[in-house]
Protein backbone atom coordinates (compact mmCIF):
# COMPACT_ATOMS: atom_id res chain seq x y z
CA UNK A 1 0.00 0.00 0.00
CA UNK A 2 1.43 3.40 -0.88
CA UNK A 3 2.77 5.30 1.87
CA UNK A 4 0.49 8.99 0.75
CA UNK A 5 -3.09 7.98 -0.68
CA UNK A 6 -4.87 11.45 0.34
CA UNK A 7 -2.89 14.19 -0.39
CA UNK A 8 -3.53 17.86 0.49
CA UNK A 9 -1.87 20.75 -1.49
CA UNK A 10 -2.67 24.19 0.49
CA UNK A 11 -2.65 26.76 -2.19
CA UNK A 12 -2.80 30.37 -2.41
CA UNK A 13 -2.39 31.24 -5.55
CA UNK A 14 1.34 32.07 -5.65
CA UNK A 15 4.66 31.27 -7.52
CA UNK A 16 4.81 28.66 -4.36
CA UNK A 17 1.48 26.78 -4.58
CA UNK A 18 1.85 26.10 -7.54
CA UNK A 19 5.71 24.94 -7.11
CA UNK A 20 3.48 22.77 -3.96
CA UNK A 21 0.42 21.79 -6.13
CA UNK A 22 3.17 20.29 -8.87
CA UNK A 23 4.72 18.60 -6.28
CA UNK A 24 1.56 17.02 -4.82
CA UNK A 25 0.49 16.18 -8.11
CA UNK A 26 3.56 14.45 -8.97
CA UNK A 27 3.60 12.42 -5.97
CA UNK A 28 -0.22 11.45 -6.24
CA UNK A 29 1.05 9.75 -9.92
CA UNK A 30 3.56 8.24 -7.92
CA UNK A 31 1.44 6.71 -5.18
CA UNK A 32 -1.67 6.65 -7.54
CA UNK A 33 -3.34 8.74 -4.57
CA UNK A 34 -5.62 11.55 -4.73
CA UNK A 35 -4.98 14.84 -4.72
CA UNK A 36 -6.64 17.74 -3.60
CA UNK A 37 -6.04 21.79 -3.37
CA UNK A 38 -7.72 23.82 -0.91
CA UNK A 39 -7.45 27.52 -1.29
CA UNK A 40 -8.80 29.78 1.86
CA UNK A 41 -9.78 32.99 1.92
CA UNK A 42 -7.88 34.58 4.95
CA UNK A 43 -10.30 36.05 7.00
CA UNK A 44 -8.73 36.15 10.33
CA UNK A 45 -8.66 38.87 12.31
CA UNK A 46 -5.18 38.88 12.99
CA UNK A 47 -4.87 39.68 9.63
CA UNK A 48 -7.49 42.25 9.36
CA UNK A 49 -4.71 45.08 9.52
CA UNK A 50 -6.69 48.71 8.67
CA UNK A 51 -10.15 49.00 7.31
CA UNK A 52 -12.88 46.39 8.10
CA UNK A 53 -12.80 43.79 5.29
CA UNK A 54 -16.18 44.08 3.72
CA UNK A 55 -18.16 41.34 1.83
CA UNK A 56 -17.10 42.65 -1.50
CA UNK A 57 -13.19 42.08 -0.92
CA UNK A 58 -13.73 38.85 0.47
CA UNK A 59 -15.71 37.64 -3.07
CA UNK A 60 -13.19 39.83 -4.88
CA UNK A 61 -10.48 37.42 -3.26
CA UNK A 62 -12.58 34.35 -3.75
CA UNK A 63 -12.81 35.39 -7.30
CA UNK A 64 -8.86 35.80 -8.24
CA UNK A 65 -8.22 33.00 -6.18
CA UNK A 66 -10.98 30.88 -7.68
CA UNK A 67 -9.68 31.96 -11.41
CA UNK A 68 -5.39 31.33 -10.26
CA UNK A 69 -6.44 28.00 -8.52
CA UNK A 70 -8.50 27.04 -11.88
CA UNK A 71 -5.82 27.98 -14.06
CA UNK A 72 -2.69 25.95 -12.74
CA UNK A 73 -5.13 23.02 -11.97
CA UNK A 74 -6.06 22.96 -15.73
CA UNK A 75 -2.86 22.16 -16.73
CA UNK A 76 -2.18 19.27 -14.25
CA UNK A 77 -5.81 17.87 -16.34
CA UNK A 78 -4.07 18.85 -19.98
CA UNK A 79 -1.12 16.20 -18.14
CA UNK A 80 -4.17 13.64 -17.25
CA UNK A 81 -4.43 14.75 -13.45
CA UNK A 82 -7.33 14.93 -11.47
CA UNK A 83 -7.69 17.51 -8.54
CA UNK A 84 -10.28 17.62 -6.44
CA UNK A 85 -11.08 21.57 -5.22
CA UNK A 86 -11.89 23.46 -2.42
CA UNK A 87 -12.35 26.96 -0.97
CA UNK A 88 -12.79 27.98 2.62
CA UNK A 89 -13.10 31.42 4.51
CA UNK A 90 -11.65 31.65 7.99
CA UNK A 91 -8.10 31.31 9.25
CA UNK A 92 -5.57 29.77 7.12
CA UNK A 93 -4.05 27.46 9.45
CA UNK A 94 -7.40 26.31 11.03
CA UNK A 95 -8.92 25.42 7.77
CA UNK A 96 -6.11 23.51 6.51
CA UNK A 97 -6.56 21.47 9.86
CA UNK A 98 -9.97 21.08 9.54
CA UNK A 99 -9.64 19.84 6.00
CA UNK A 100 -6.97 17.35 6.13
CA UNK A 101 -9.02 15.43 9.28
CA UNK A 102 -11.92 15.40 7.33
CA UNK A 103 -10.49 13.84 4.20
CA UNK A 104 -8.32 11.89 6.30
CA UNK A 105 -4.98 13.25 4.75
CA UNK A 106 -1.76 11.34 4.52
CA UNK A 107 0.47 14.40 3.50
CA UNK A 108 0.18 18.29 3.34
CA UNK A 109 1.99 20.36 1.02
CA UNK A 110 2.59 23.56 1.27
CA UNK A 111 4.97 26.12 -1.09
CA UNK A 112 7.76 28.37 0.69
CA UNK A 113 9.37 31.62 -0.69
CA UNK A 114 11.80 34.07 0.88
CA UNK A 115 9.99 37.21 2.17
CA UNK A 116 9.96 40.44 4.45
CA UNK A 117 9.92 40.10 7.89
CA UNK A 118 6.17 40.19 8.52
CA UNK A 119 5.21 37.74 5.81
CA UNK A 120 8.03 35.33 7.45
CA UNK A 121 6.71 35.94 11.21
CA UNK A 122 3.39 35.33 9.34
CA UNK A 123 4.38 31.98 7.91
CA UNK A 124 6.24 31.18 11.09
CA UNK A 125 2.84 31.80 13.24
CA UNK A 126 0.99 29.57 10.89
CA UNK A 127 4.01 26.78 10.18
CA UNK A 128 3.79 26.55 14.33
CA UNK A 129 0.18 25.86 13.95
CA UNK A 130 0.11 23.01 11.62
CA UNK A 131 3.14 21.76 13.37
CA UNK A 132 1.49 21.49 17.00
CA UNK A 133 -2.00 20.02 15.64
CA UNK A 134 -1.49 18.32 11.80
CA UNK A 135 -2.65 14.77 11.42
CA UNK A 136 -0.38 13.58 8.86
CA UNK A 137 3.04 15.08 7.44
CA UNK A 138 4.34 17.91 6.05
CA UNK A 139 6.22 18.56 3.04
CA UNK A 140 7.43 21.91 2.26
CA UNK A 141 7.73 22.29 -1.50
CA UNK A 142 10.20 25.11 -2.10
CA UNK A 143 10.97 26.61 -6.02
CA UNK A 144 14.70 25.81 -6.80
CA UNK A 145 14.69 29.15 -8.49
Amino acid sequence: MPLYRTILVAYDGTAASDVALRQGAGLAAVSDGVLHALAIVNTSEALMIGPVVTGDLILEEQLLLRGTMETAVGLLGEQGRHVVTGMREGDAASEILGYAREIKADLLVIGHTKHGWLARWLEISMSSQLLGNLPCSLLIARDKG
